[in-house]
């Protein structure tokens, strides 16, 4: 299904939408995220950024109006200073800053391969749906960032995909990664995952060596488990995530460990609960393999960074406040215990 990622649906029957970008390159990687809101009494914009650089992570969310926003034929304007330029079906210009990173990047697309878009319909009636689209599933970033002050020049792999639909954000979870390595057309391995927790509904695609290669969950084999999990944090994530893909002439095989995370939250009123996207840097390990005469084939195989998503709902401040609660009760009874 065409929808150009110029092409912005927000509006009555399209409360939720965003664009989101990241890039890679040594000691240093981010992710950009472009959100609008106009759903559950939320009439918001957001820009938002977390750099990634020596174990730590810098940026945050700037929270502007969304009547401010301007949406143009080839142009997002959030302010003056933060938009998306389309400059054309390749090409992507996003800048912004906020707190002390500030970033001016060009995205340029590094395949010609159109993956499909998937979406879903669900709910009573069928009444709420999402859509997701890659657009650049490989990109070559340039340009630079500023962090503290200090200019770094990018000239990076990157990747560019998009958002939109009528949900309410606790209505789904989801699993989310990419990867990618592009020298030329025909010397690739790129791999981008969208799975939608319960509904049946996913998709990997993949570039192999300048072919496209799709598994679909409605017809092909797609598994996902997640293991030894960060028990010390609240809410808990997998440090691990293993991926399997298999149609009747391909095996896809990833292997992913979490080594930095960041969340973003969505707080609601009890009794919904609060939503938690947590962004995850990755080492990744992959292979592909082709099935012939009966066996596997190694055909390409990935070793590098890449990232992830881990969605997940929690009820964190009602068990703090329940916890608090029965503090003071143990501290009260316990004071009034007299010995002898």
């Amino acid at each position: 299904m065409e929808h150009p990622p110029n092409k912005w649906s927000i509006g009555k029957d399209t409360p939720i939408e965003w664009r989101y970008f990241n890039f890679k390159q040594k000691g240093l990687s981010g992710i950009f995220t472009y959100p609008l809101f106009n759903v559950g009494g939320v009439n918001k914009a957001y820009v938002a950024s977390e750099l990634y650089m020596g174990g730590k992570s810098y940026g945050g969310p700037k929270i502007l109006k969304l009547s401010d926003v301007s949406i143009k034929k080839n142009c997002v304007e959030f302010t003056k200073k933060d938009r998306i330029d389309f400059l054309n079906r390749n090409e992507t210009r996003i800048k912004g800053s906020v707190e002390k990173v500030s970033w001016n990047l060009k995205y340029t697309n590094n395949t010609h391969h159109e993956f499909p878009m998937l979406m879903k319909e669900f709910g009573l009636g069928r009444r709420k749906n999402i859509s997701w689209k890659v657009f650049m599933p490989s990109a070559k970033v340039t340009g630079s960032i500023v962090l503290n002050g200090k200019r770094h020049r990018i000239s990076a792999d990157g990747y560019f995909d998009g958002n939109w639909g009528k949900w309410m954000m606790y209505d789904l979870r989801w699993n989310w990664l990419q990867f990618s390595r592009h020298r030329d057309k025909n010397n690739n391995f790129i791999v981008a995952l969208g799975d939608l927790v319960g509904l049946n509904s996913g998709k990997v695609m993949v570039v192999h060596n300048g072919k496209k290669i799709i598994f679909d969950r409605e017809k092909d084999i797609i598994r996902i488990s997640q293991k030894k999990w960060e028990r010390k944090t609240d809410p808990n994530y997998p440090k691990e995530i293993d991926v399997s893909a298999e149609n009747k002439n391909y095996r896809l095989d990833v292997h992913l460990m979490v080594t930095l995370t960041d969340d973003i939250i969505k707080k609601n009123q009890f009794p919904i609960p609060d939503v938690y996207i947590i962004e995850e840097n990755t080492n990744c390990h992959a292979t592909l393999s082709e099935k012939k005469n009966g066996k596997l084939c190694l055909v390409n195989e990935y070793s590098g960074p890449g990232f992830s998503e881990y969605t997940t709902e929690t009820y964190k401040r009602e068990r703090q406040f329940i916890r608090k609660i029965l503090g003071k009760a143990i501290k009260k009874d316990t004071a009034n215990i007299c010995v002898g």
